[in-house]
């Protein structure tokens, strides 16, 4: 045998064993005989290809084609492959269910009895397509009514529980307050619409006359305009006033400046010209700031002058009338005593 011929044995033996390997791991032993039946679904909800699909829990074929019914966009037909040894009847369901909580799938073959004969099944047959959810495949259909009813007495005796009338709990009596604050509410709502009703011709009236306002403003609005452009005009015409005022005022003020400006360079003028003379050495008044010898006199006269007042302060009874000069004598031979027991 030549190297050619085992490559091509070995390659034809390869892909067989890969084929029936792919069929394996889908459920499907190519070595055994199957039947093939169909279901349709409006919503298979992510079924996949070679979910396994079990009667009775144990698994007796897998599925074989999802596609969707090119005459029913909207619907689903699966293809189920099964073991021929099994016979199912014609009326059998093919129920998709959920196997768990993480999303789990199987096709369940469900049947009220077994079929003898031509009340089976045959290969290419449509089953019935049913789909459950995870608590309806769990529970049977009288379990199901038990489960809600268990459900239902349950929720009741837990509201009682918690929000009945003689509960204490913090929702119950938030709620009974909740009650309370709604029936206050009507309440108000009801003495409100009360209300409205007895002022409703009040308001109406209210209403008119300020709609009657309104129009009188409107009527009026050319009226208001000239008055509003009066007593603008007027207020100009008053600022203007005052700033005329003003500046007559401020006029006169710096009028009466100047002429005190005026005033005052001439007694300035008067002064450099005394001033002047004095410099030059004219008047009185020059001869005495620059004659030593007439300030001398002067200062001599006034030391006299204040020695006799002194004297006169002093010594009074010798400038008074009618005295004799020996009194006089008398008084300063005293006078000089008491200056010598005082040294």
């Amino acid at each position: 045998m030549s190297n050619e011929t085992k490559v091509g044995i070995l390659a034809i033996v390869a892909i067989a064993l890969s084929y029936w390997g792919y069929k394996f791991i889908m459920g499907k032993n190519v070595l055994m005989n199957s039947n093939i039946y169909y279901a349709e679904y409006e919503d298979v909800n992510m079924l996949q290809l070679g979910t396994p699909v079990t009667i009775s829990g144990v698994t007796q074929g897998n599925v074989a084609s999802i596609k969707v019914n090119p005459d029913r966009p909207k619907s689903v037909i699966i293809m189920i492959d099964m073991n021929d040894d099994i016979k199912i009847p014609k009326d059998a369901r093919a129920v998709i269910a959920e196997q768990g909580v993480m999303g789990g799938k199987a096709v369940i073959i469900e049947y009220d009895k077994i079929c003898t004969g031509d009340d089976c099944a045959q290969s290419g047959d449509y089953l019935k397509g049913v789909t459950r959810t995870f608590i309806q495949a769990m529970l049977q259909a009288d379990e199901m009514g038990n489960f809600m009813g268990d459900v239902t007495t349950g929720l009741k005796d837990v509201l009682n529980d918690q929000i009945g009338p003689e509960s204490e709990t913090d929702l119950a009596k938030s709620l009974r307050s909740l009650s309370t604050s709604l029936d206050n509410i009507k309440g108000i709502t009801l003495k409100m619409d009360v209300l409205f009703d007895r002022s409703s011709g009040k308001i109406d009236g209210t209403l008119a006359n300020i709609q009657s306002i309104t129009k009188n403003l409107d009527d009026n609005k050319r009226r208001i305009n000239r008055i509003l452009g009066s007593v603008d005009t007027f207020s100009n015409q008053l600022t203007k006033i005052e700033l005329e005022s003003a500046v007559a005022k401020a006029n006169k003020a710096i009028e009466e400046l100047s002429s005190t400006l005026q005033s005052t360079n001439k007694a300035v003028a008067s002064v450099n010209d005394l001033v002047t003379k004095v410099n030059t050495g004219d008047g009185t008044l020059a001869k005495l700031i620059k004659d030593d010898q007439l300030y001398n006199e002067l200062e001599q006269m006034s030391k006299s002058i204040d020695s006799l007042a002194t004297d006169f302060q002093n010594r009074p009874y010798r400038y008074m009338p009618f005295k004799s000069r020996r009194k006089v004598k008398k008084n300063d031979k005293k006078d000089a005593k008491e200056a010598t027991s005082n040294q």
